[in-house]
């Protein structure tokens, strides 16, 4: 191409004038598409990324973050990590995590967060339930102990109970026996406070219900309640203290399931040693020898009780330890699902345990269901909605727990506890093996559903609200032991008993020879069924005021509260079977062999309660509680009585 030094020739103008008009072209196309992009980033949001961690680093599970002012929120994972879209920049993140300082967090230009949370200072006044409600652990006058749910479901235990021991000051706990599906501990509160039962009393959710086999992971926290001060809005029934359960529920944040479980063998912590069959003879020699009389062993039962080599003729057993099963298994599993927004929470979760005893066919197998949900209808109305249900399946050998101990314990080393053919043995007419492995069975099942429906609604006058709270529970004590909360629920039994030949040997002739001795239980089998039934309505109203007017702190509290019980308890038994096949039907007809029996128990109370407390300058607390009871357990004529305390602190 020519190149022009003056002005452009008309060829250069034609050149020059395409170039610039598709400079002006491309610099428009790159606008339009600048345009439309950013149209595009500005419709679909910004994504921003992150990691949330404790003080040490770890990273945090189900810390909820939540864009401010908007119903839009998710959950950290298991890392820690989270992702969320945000419609801009200038959005305001949320971090909430129970036990830790709440953060909020402009985005700005960073699109990958790191997030540390702080645990949240004792200054900042954690809230503890108390009766009928919660109240900041600072203003607290009466003596209260609190524990974690985390702190029991961490716990390798059938029953809740056995979780508590050494958690709270004052709290004893006593367990009677370790047998799968009945090892629930007997708990005191502060020693002894009344004559006849001891149990505190067992408050789930807001109402009296069995709380020994809920599944620990479903439950958030437990209070324990002391002093009178404490226990006053529950009346009487407070004589020996309170047990406080609250049940998870749900927060707002993208679903979150989670899964616990664990699986374990059982050992017997101590065996009872015993001497061997040596010893035994030896002393029982001693012994003869000492009262005058002929040595029970010769020389030669002496040696084959040492050297083993003649093992029904002189046996050697270690009964207990032999009767004992070793490593038996015990495996806890739960999933849970919780979540929600701002206007509805859910929380459901699904337990299963099992649980096998140390000898036998004992075993005990529990399965658990928990749902809550909460609702805010309307920015002053909440309407909650929670169930809890269990099955309980026991099973036990026929004879009781503690007279097979008896018979372990009964039975010396020189007596034949089984032989070599298999053919169980006796001791004075007791078989010891029998006992556990052929007596029959003890089968009992359990049924429990426990069932609430609230509406709260906040009035017009600040910090004033009232609430109605209605309960059906099936079965939410043993009908057979209202008065202890901790005994296990069963709704039907079954006992199948048998009876128990049992063998000696000739060991005159060769080879020996075996034959019945005789019969251990009855001489034909037994059978007996009953079955059992607990319900409780129970009615709630409650109005609540709480406000600080500058250094004061007013709080006031007032429940009506009526509940209804009822329980029903039957059973048959028929004897001398002639087939084994442990149906009622199937037993004697004669008169002698049939039992019935059967009653039933109501029982209704009505009380008042009120809570009023001050506070000034965070630093001077008062506060004036009790219940105005009506209850069946007064005489006639004199079924009201007024439980107050009042309590003062600096």
């Amino acid at each position: 191409m020519k190149k022009c030094i003056a002005a452009p020739c008309t060829y250069c103008k034609a050149v020059l004038f395409h170039s610039r008009s598709f400079t002006r072209l491309r610099t428009g196309v790159f606008l339009f598409f600048l345009f439309i992009t950013s149209g595009a980033l500005a419709q679909g949001g910004i994504i921003v990324r992150g990691t949330v961690s404790d003080e040490k680093g770890q990273g945090l599970a189900n810390v909820s973050v939540l864009v401010k002012n908007t119903t839009k929120g998710v959950s950290s994972d298991a890392a820690g990590a989270f992702s969320i879209e945000v419609p801009g920049e200038s959005s305001v993140l949320q971090f909430t995590y129970t036990g830790y300082t709440p953060q909020e967090i402009t985005v700005g230009k960073n699109r990958n967060l790191q997030i540390k949370m702080q645990v949240v200072a004792t200054g900042l006044d954690p809230v503890i339930v108390v009766a009928y409600g919660t109240q900041k652990k600072s203003s607290l006058t009466a003596s209260v102990s609190s524990i974690k749910g985390s702190d029991i479901a961490s716990q390798p235990v059938g029953n809740m109970t056995n979780a508590l021991a050494g958690r709270a000051a004052g709290l004893i706990t006593m367990q009677g026996t370790g047998e799968p599906g009945f090892d629930g501990s007997n708990i005191l509160i502060r020693g002894i406070s009344t004559t006849g039962s001891t149990q505190p009393l067992v408050i789930v959710d807001g109402v009296p219900r069995n709380f020994s086999n809920l599944d620990p992971n479903s439950v958030a926290t437990i209070t324990i309640l002391k002093d009178a001060a404490a226990v006053a809005p529950y009346g009487m029934a407070g004589a020996n203290g309170v047990i406080l359960i609250t049940t998870k529920r749900g927060k707002a944040g993208t679903p979150a399931l989670s899964y616990s479980g664990y699986v374990g063998f059982q050992n017997p912590t101590k065996l009872t040693p015993f001497v061997n069959a040596y010893e035994y003879a030896t002393m029982r020699n001693v012994a003869n020898v000492n009262a005058g009389l002929a040595p029970v062993y010769s020389a030669y039962d002496l040696q084959k009780f040492q050297d083993g080599s003649d093992p029904d003729g002189h046996p050697n057993h270690n009964v207990l330890k032999e009767l004992t099963n070793r490593n038996t298994l015990m495996t806890s599993h739960n999933v849970s699902l919780s979540g929600g927004s701002d206007k509805v929470k859910y929380y459901t979760g699904i337990g299963y345990l099992k649980q096998q005893g140390m000898w036998g066919r004992s075993f005990y197998n529990q399965y658990n269901l928990t749902a809550n949900l909460d609702v805010q209808a309307t920015n002053t109305t909440k309407f909650s909605l929670s169930m809890n249900g269990r099955v309980e399946d026991r099973n036990q050998a026929a004879v009781s727990t503690g007279f097979i101990f008896y018979q372990a314990f009964r039975t010396p080393p020189t007596a034949p506890l089984t032989f070599s053919n298999g053919l169980w043995g006796a001791h004075i007419g007791r078989s010891a093996y029998a006992n556990i492995y052929n007596s029959g069975y003890a089968k009992t099942v359990g049924y429990s559903l426990l069932n609430q429906v609230s509406i709260e609604q906040q009035l017009p006058i600040k910090g004033l609200s009232v609430k109605a709270a209605v309960s059906y529970d099936f079965n939410p004590f043993s009908a057979a032991n209202p008065a202890n909360p901790m005994s296990g629920i069963v709704s039907l039994g079954r006992i199948w008993t048998l009876p128990m030949p049992y063998y000696s040997v000739d060991t005159t002739k060769n080879p020996y020879v075996y034959s019945q001795a005789g019969v251990d239980g009855p001489a034909k089998p037994n059978y007996q069924q009953y079955y059992q039934q607990s319900q409780a309505f129970t009615y709630q109203g409650f109005v609540t005021y709480s406000r600080r007017f500058g250094k004061h702190d007013v709080g006031a509290l007032f429940v009506l509260e009526a509940r209804n019980t009822k329980s029903n308890v039957f059973g048959a038994a028929r004897s001398n079977y002639s087939v084994t096949v442990p149906e009622l039907n199937n037993g004697s007809s004669s008169s002698t062999d049939i039992t019935n029996y059967g009653y039933s128990a109501e029982a209704k109370q009505k009380s008042m309660v009120y809570r009023i407390s001050y506070g000034f300058a965070d630093k001077y607390l008062f506060e004036a509680s009790g219940r105005y009871d009506g209850n069946y357990y007064f005489a006639p004529g004199k079924r009201f009585g007024f439980f107050p305390a009042f309590s003062a602190g600096w």
